[in-house]
């Protein structure tokens, strides 16, 4: 397989793959982010990078051959029911439109393409051109973390693989009492219990993020590695830089395990 993945951040998707035992012959990853793109060399080192998704046209001789899968995780600033609310004429969701390039001009047999839950216009939209609807997945039902996000992809998905409800947050982090959210754009703060996961895991300043408070009332951070399971990752996978950056790119990435359920679809 030859795989096209835009907006790769931390590679997760090859991750994903690597664990649903999907071989791959390429695989082209576009990402600007230094800190991001430390972590895939060192993780993956045959990894292409072709930097800018904007000048991915600039690269050609790599998309000369069939591409069997597109997958992307535009940014979601633009589209987030969380943020400012703004569509598809904000810079950022703009680059949904390279993914939508990309999947026009090479034809992929699969396609994926993630994104946060959104305005239902917005979705509508983004459905419009994608020529299909997306399917809403919680990162609760494979991890301890409560994370919506929609997924539009052409992959045949198996539901009952997203009905696992068994990993909670005490698994990774042990007793607690419960998780204070400092109160930040529409969040309110205080005192949350969600049903034994933890809120979705952010990008924004850990100052800022949110505590476990223990049985004996004691605050206290997630560390990296509770991040990393989390989110499903291999412990120390984002090593190599600072901790203020590894939350950072943590917060951004995919929850690997949701990605592995929908990708093995392919082998199905």
């Amino acid at each position: 397989m030859n795989i096209i993945s835009l907006f790769d951040g931390i590679s997760c998707g090859q991750l994903a793959l690597n664990k649903a035992g999907i071989k791959y012959n390429k695989y082209i990853a576009s990402e600007i982010d230094n800190d991001a793109l430390t972590i895939t060399k060192r993780n993956f080192p045959n990894t292409i990078q072709i930097g800018d998704v904007n000048n991915w046209m600039d690269h050609k001789d790599l998309f000369n051959n069939k591409i069997d899968l597109l997958l992307g995780g535009s940014p979601c600033q633009g589209f987030s029911r969380c943020g400012s609310q703004l569509n598809l004429s904000d810079k950022r969701s703009e680059l949904f439109f390279r993914f939508l390039e990309v999947l026009i001009k090479k034809k992929p047999k699969y396609f994926l393409l993630e994104n946060v839950v959104m305005k239902k216009e917005w979705e509508d939209i983004i459905s419009k051109y994608m020529k299909t609807k997306p399917i809403k997945i919680n990162s609760s039902s494979v991890s301890a973390q409560n994370r919506e996000r929609l997924y539009w992809t052409n992959i045949p998905i198996d539901k009952s693989l997203f009905t696992n409800v068994s990993v909670m947050l005490k698994d990774i982090i042990g007793d607690y009492k419960g998780i204070e959210v400092y109160p930040r754009g529409n969040n309110k703060g205080g005192l949350k219990w969600y049903k034994g996961k933890c809120p979705t895991i952010t990008s924004s300043s850990w100052q800022t993020n949110f505590f476990i408070i223990d049985r004996n009332n004691n605050k206290r951070k997630f560390t990296v590695n509770e991040c990393e399971q989390i989110q499903t990752l291999p412990l120390d996978y984002t090593k190599g830089i600072s901790n203020t950056r590894r939350y950072k790119v943590i917060g951004n990435a995919w929850t690997v395990d949701v990605i592995y359920n929908i990708l093995k679809g392919i082998q199905s």
